[in-house]
């Protein structure tokens, strides 16, 4: 009688457990771009929630910058605060139309000085756009 198991065995339960793992990696490379995109959404609407707290009384304005990918709140002109948009170890791109940065103005009284702003965040084929309206509020679509 025979305690063990047998290299046969060994292989087909080695073969059972690769091909689950290759059914299962796709999901998880997808969650991670998702992750990353959905945490640059986030960085980016905080920033732009303090420069507008940050502009009442005084102005300020929120620059994004095109590379790396990141937001910069100056005020008075001087940097206050520079946020990383690209995740952490991740790959995120940031395009906002032409040029490579994006200046979004609030004056003394948070309100912004421009049309709209447009930001498209992506990566792997994950893809979220944000759209801040001249009163400083951002939807994501």
């Amino acid at each position: 009688m025979s305690h063990g198991t047998t290299l046969v065995e060994l292989v087909a339960a080695l073969v059972i457990l690769a091909t689950l793992l290759g059914l299962a990696a796709p999901p998880i490379s997808g969650l991670r771009s998702r992750i990353l995109v959905d945490r640059a959404v986030a960085d980016l609407r905080g920033a732009l929630l303090e420069t507008r707290s940050r502009s009442v009384g005084r102005g300020a304005a929120l620059v994004l910058h095109r590379t790396p990918p990141s937001a910069s709140v100056v005020v008075g002109g001087r940097v206050e605060r520079t946020v990383g948009l690209a995740g952490v170890g991740g790959v995120v791109t940031m395009d906002f139309g032409g040029g490579e940065s994006r200046v979004i103005r609030f004056d003394a009284l948070g309100i912004g000085r421009f049309a709209s702003a447009s930001v498209r965040f992506a990566s792997g084929g994950v893809e979220r756009r944000v759209v801040v309206s001249s009163w400083g509020r951002a939807r994501v679509e």
